[in-house]
């Protein structure tokens, strides 16, 4: 059972590419299709210097589902969020 849709999260990708990072897999006939997927954003505090980061939502197909995909791709994500 899939809960995302490969042309949302392309979308996102697209828009607000910094703290978006997308896993694709191409295939035999050269297409590219998305296999997993981490959002995160940062946000700021008015009249604070405390930058907030946190992960909106990631996603793996069930496919890769035990291949360690979703922790390759929260683990950038993280290393993304340190270099802020």
């Amino acid at each position: 059972m899939q809960f995302w849709d490969e042309n949302p999260v392309l979308q996102s990708y697209l828009s607000d590419p910094d703290f978006c990072i997308v896993a694709t897999l191409k295939e035999q006939n050269h297409n590219e299709r998305v296999e997993g997927f981490v959002f995160g954003t940062t946000i700021k505090k008015p009249r604070s210097s405390w930058k907030y980061r946190y992960l909106v939502w990631l996603g793996c197909a069930n496919d890769c589902q035990g291949l360690g995909l979703a922790s390759q791709i929260y683990q950038t994500m993280h290393e993304l969020f340190g270099q802020e």
